[in-house]
């Protein structure tokens, strides 16, 4: 039975969804070594890189304009990469992929660019399913050939599906020759979450705030009184709980809700009257993020 109670009474609506694993990339073929397959681009395909417009998969840029220096891609320094003599017309799509995606995710979307020529440098703006998420300004790169990494920051909605594309915003003939290597998308390490527990009274009602929570995201706030070192994990909350002995596992649901759009969850739970004097520690968990290595998400301390 468990010790505490909820004062007030909340729906709870849990999201089904796989645990995430942290590094996952979901692209296909970021780093191009499967040849010119699995992706979109308003771009023509061509060994030829003598017109604007065409791109072409290859190992070396020299190869495909005698204009362009010759180097390597980013992944090995011999493998494939994407080579693009860039359109005169702005705003093309450069390259584009439908991935899925675990909802309400903070997720890092990166990628390698150089440049093939010192003319006008293009603009890259990324997008997912429409919105911009944040444009890189290639004229930073000072010198041909050399590999520079962009990188934008997105959180997913409920859909499960991402449209991902680079669109360059140049329309330019003199310059405007670049490639890109080793797209990916992985989800970021969760943030700490921060609890706080308030008049942990017996008879009385204490109040737990968990902030710096993702807003929609579930949250839960669980509560043991066994000292030791174990991670508890039933399939959807987990928690960590490293204080002196492993003895069994024994921890119970304090509250479980949804951070609010300021990513803040408040439960107020009754304190039962006999619980004076208890040594207990609570813990906040994200759902589907085991083990949780956060151990700023613990509060201990004796039940007054």
């Amino acid at each position: 039975m468990n010790l505490f109670t909820r004062h007030s009474v909340l729906v709870v609506a849990v999201l089904a969804c796989a645990p995430l694993v942290v590094g996952q990339n979901p692209i296909y073929n970021g780093d191009f070594e499967q040849g010119n397959e699995g992706f979109d681009t308003d771009l023509l395909y061509s060994n030829d890189l003598s017109w604007s417009g065409h791109y072409t998969i290859g190992t070396d840029p020299s190869n495909h304009h005698d204009g362009f220096p010759s180097y390597g891609d980013h992944t090995t320094g011999y493998t494939l990469m994407m080579i693009i003599n860039g359109s005169t017309s702005e705003n093309q799509i450069v390259w584009r992929q439908e991935v899925a995606v675990e909802p309400l995710q903070e997720y890092s979307l990166e990628g390698w660019i150089s440049l093939c020529s010192l003319g006008q440098a293009p603009d890259i703006e990324a997008r997912v399913n429409g919105e911009v998420i944040g444009t890189y300004d290639s004229a930073v790169i000072e010198n041909r050939g050399e590999w520079h990494q962009f990188q934008f920051v997105w959180t997913s909605d409920n859909s499960g599906t991402a449209v991902i594309e680079f669109a360059n915003l140049t329309g330019w003939e003199g310059g405007n020759d670049f490639a890109i290597d080793d797209i990916s998308l992985s989800p970021t390490l969760p943030s700490c979450l921060t609890l706080t527990v308030d008049n942990l009274v017996a008879g009385d009602v204490a109040t737990f705030t968990v902030s710096d929570g993702v807003p929609g995201a579930d949250c839960a706030i669980l509560w043991s009184m066994v000292e030791g070192s174990y991670v508890v994990d039933n399939g959807v909350w987990c928690a960590r709980f490293e204080l002196k002995l492993p003895p069994n596992p024994q921890t119970h649901l304090v509250a479980a809700e949804r951070f609010d759009v300021n990513g803040v969850f408040e439960a107020k739970v009754r304190v039962p009257k006999g619980a004076a004097g208890l040594d207990v520690c609570f813990q906040a968990a994200l759902k589907g993020t085991c083990p949780d290595i956060c151990m700023s998400n613990k509060w201990c301390g004796i039940i007054q």
